[in-house]
């Protein structure tokens, strides 16, 4: 997060709640077919090409997904507003 200009975000909310696990239900099928996407992506990434973790993040990051109408993570994370 820190790479992607997110590191304030990172420092002030999950670093915090980094020790702190919850188990909870997927909002729906659909992210849990985008988890999944990100996944085989991430092997046959990692099957094809000698890729550190680090540089596979950056890969993911930039990937078009549907559920967030077809933008970038990196990009849908930056237009989220906080919740106050």
């Amino acid at each position: 997060m820190g790479d992607d200009g997110y590191q304030f975000i990172r420092e002030r909310l999950f670093i915090p709640e980094a020790s702190t696990i919850s188990i909870a239900k997927a909002l729906n099928r659909t992210v849990i077919g985008s988890m999944n996407e990100l996944v085989l992506y991430a092997q046959r990434i990692l099957s094809a090409e000698e890729i550190s973790p680090y540089d596979l993040s950056f890969k993911l990051n930039d990937i078009l997904m549907s559920y967030i109408d077809y933008d970038r993570p990196r990009e849908a994370f930056g237009k989220m507003k906080p919740h106050q």
